[in-house]
């Protein structure tokens, strides 16, 4: 089923204007929805509950919050590219299609019952059995095999987002949802944050490349949350996550840690050599390095015990030994999937043929038949068809078969009794009719003497009859118990091939680890080898980062003075050009002085032509002494007039002399002095 967007008619002018309400009618280009009920609203929006009105089937209708975007349309092409699987099969919603509806991305799923979460929330978080965890974890193995088949990543598993169908007519049937945050394998890139941090991969926090083994961790952490009703790893901060992980799992190897991207926020270089390479930080080293403080609870359930297989092996109390063998196996997958190395973490189609979903380990179990009978009617919900429950229908089979050889004993048994009885009903009520007879013919015992040996006779031959049926029943019985035995002898001849296959294969297992540890030890040197290269890159990339900030501050020294030089031509400019501009207006005034002598100058030169034509020719002009030209012991000297001779005084200066010192060309000493009397 495809759906198209198109636009949306309404019958009431305003309701594009009001949000989504109860009774309102949601128009696809396919049908028809009417919204019932909101089952809940979060961060990502509201879910509703609606009718198909042409199919009258209940639907649950994902309404995000705005219009459309990214992350919608990103979900929206996961979601069609898992339709192709078969969501019953599979365990896996399914999507009926993609709307708009004023403006809003819907999604439309089929309706299911209530998630893990508040079926824990409404059990008062008292844990599930191990009979009820099998057919939950078998059912996630199924739709992760799938996903993995498609190369998709949930990268979001966690209880909520595992729905139950219908857990009052099918317990534990279970469906995988929300893929709004599903990413493609090719899209993962190194440093991604992905998944909530209570069931967050290592390689997701340490900075490693990432698979579909980080959904294989958080079923893990789904299993361990079933048992304990409680989360197995904190969710306050990825610095408690890592604790925790390395009190129960143990650190990372050091070839994991080597080349972790964020691994240096968690772990630093260990400086004893006999010690691991990395050791776990403090949590104040933690917040040191990330300025980030570590968050760590008060307690913790899980801090007093040693390790993971502790907590499962001691708690809780053991009851039987099948519950406990059954246990065992669980802590075997669960091991698995919380391996610390992803290459090494279990898939999905081994971990269906493990112990604990196979139950291989529950079969031929006489003593303790209630047990297994539990674990297959828990089973019962799984579908039958998929490609890994051979082992369950083989134990199934194996059961039917050991019910119905018993059924046949009791038959025959109760066959053998019903014939032993009517045979000695009969003989009972023969030797009671010759007694009664033989009371009766008393008087007559000579005549009845031949009657009486013709009884004993007939007697004899019933008495024989059945112990020719008995020596039958008997018989048959021998050869029931010889079938057995030849059973029974090609039953050990299989558990001697199987055994005898188990150790080649742990022969090769042996190699195999081997030869990967050889490949291991060649990785070790070649990452140490790789570090020192590593610490002579960073060592030369510090000497040119040093020599990089020499010139950059060198750099930035000259371009202070630069900017001073600048800054000093700017002034002197402005300088200049105030100097130029007095000089300017002094040009200026003095040309206009130049132009007021000149003319004065005209003046007199024409004054001059006049004198020269009234003076004396070839005489040279006269030029009077004032009083003020003469030496000052001229001046002070007092000169008695000549009798009968005029007093010559002081004349001023020529024409000549004052047209010279109008044109500046001279000075004489005297005339300076003389201003200076003056002034004084």
């Amino acid at each position: 089923m495809s759906a198209h967007i198109i636009p949306v008619t309404y019958s009431h002018g305003n309701i594009k204007d009001r949000p989504i309400e109860k009774y309102d009618t949601l128009v696809s280009s396919t049908t028809s929805y009417m919204v019932e009920d909101f089952l809940g609203e979060g961060a990502f929006g509201k879910c509703a509950k609606c009718m198909n009105l042409s199919t009258q089937k209940k639907v649950a209708v994902k309404i995000p919050k705005g219009t459309k975007n990214k992350a919608i349309l990103r979900e929206v092409e996961m979601l069609q590219a898992i339709r192709n699987l078969d969501p019953n099969k599979n365990n896996i919603v399914e999507f009926v299609e993609y709307f708009m509806f004023k403006n809003i991305s819907c999604l439309a799923f089929e309706m299911l019952d209530m998630s893990l979460w508040d079926l824990m929330e409404e059990r008062q978080w008292k844990p599930l059995r191990l009979n009820e965890i099998r057919p939950v974890i078998h059912q996630l193995m199924v739709a992760f095999d799938a996903l993995k088949s498609l190369r998709i990543i949930h990268t979001d598993l966690k209880l909520d987002n595992i729905m139950l169908v219908n857990h009052k007519d099918q317990p534990f049937r279970i469906k995988l949802i929300d893929f709004g945050l599903a990413r493609r394998v090719s899209e993962m890139k190194v440093g991604m944050t992905v998944q909530v941090v209570s069931c967050r991969a290592p390689e997701v926090t340490l900075g490693l490349p990432l698979t579909e083994a980080i959904d294989m961790w958080a079923v893990g952490c789904t299993m361990a949350f079933l048992y304990y009703g409680t989360r197995l790893f904190p969710s306050e901060c990825c610095y408690n996550l890592i604790r925790c992980i390395v009190h129960l799992l143990g650190q990372p190897p050091d070839h994991i840690l080597s080349v972790g991207k964020y691994t240096s926020a968690f772990f630093s270089l260990n400086d004893n050599p006999d010690s691991p390479r990395w050791r776990l930080r403090s949590p104040d080293e933690y917040q040191e390095v990330t300025n980030m403080q570590a968050q760590l609870p008060s307690s913790n359930f899980f801090d007093s015990f040693k390790n993971l297989e502790d907590v499962v092996r001691t708690y809780p109390a053991k009851k039987n030994a099948t519950e406990y063998k059954d246990r065992m196996a669980f802590l075997s997958l669960l091991k698995s999937t919380l391996d610390l190395d992803a290459e090494r973490r279990i898939t999905p189609r081994e971990a269906l043929n493990s112990d604990f979903l196979s139950m291989v380990h529950l079969q031929n179990k006489k003593s303790t038949r209630l047990y297994p009978n539990k674990a297959l009617q828990c089973m019962t919900v799984l579908p039958v068809n998929h490609v890994s429950i051979h082992e369950f229908n083989n134990l199934r089979a194996d059961l039917e078969r050991e019910l119905e050889q018993k059924k046949l004993l009791q038959i025959a048994y109760e066959k053998m009794q019903e014939e032993h009885r009517l045979s000695q009903e009969k003989l009972c009520a023969k030797l009671h009719a010759e007694k009664e007879r033989t009371k009766t013919l008393q008087k007559q015992l000579d005549r009845m003497t031949l009657s009486l040996h013709e009884v004993n006779l007939s007697y004899e031959t019933d008495v024989t009859d059945v112990r020719e049926q008995v020596d039958t029943l008997r018989a048959d019985l021998g050869r029931e118990l010889q079938q057995k035995e030849l059973l029974q002898t090609k039953y050990m001849k299989l558990q001697q091939a199987h055994k005898l296959r188990r150790e080649k294969f742990t022969a090769k297992l042996h190699a195999e680890k081997e030869r990967t540890k050889t490949v291991q030890d060649k990785l070790d040197r070649m990452t140490v080898s790789l570090h020192e290269v590593n610490l002579s890159y960073q060592a030369d990339l510090t000497d040119a980062t040093q020599q990089v900030d020499t010139i950059r501050a060198d750099l930035e020294r000259k371009e202070k003075q630069k900017e001073l030089l600048q800054k000093k031509y700017v002034k002197l400019q402005q300088a200049h050009k105030l100097r130029r501009e007095k000089f300017s207006a002094k040009l200026h005034t003095k040309k206009e002085r130049n132009k007021t002598l000149k003319q004065d100058l005209d003046k007199i030169r024409g004054e001059r032509d006049v004198l020269q034509k009234i003076t004396i020719p070839n005489a040279e002009p006269l030029e009077p002494t004032t009083e003020a030209e003469l030496p000052q012991e001229m001046q002070q000297e007092t000169i008695s007039p000549v009798p009968n001779l005029p007093i010559r005084r002081a004349e001023p200066p020529s024409l000549w002399k004052r047209i010279r010192h109008a044109l500046g060309l001279r000075k004489p000493e005297r005339w300076k002095r003389r201003r200076r009397e003056e002034e004084n």
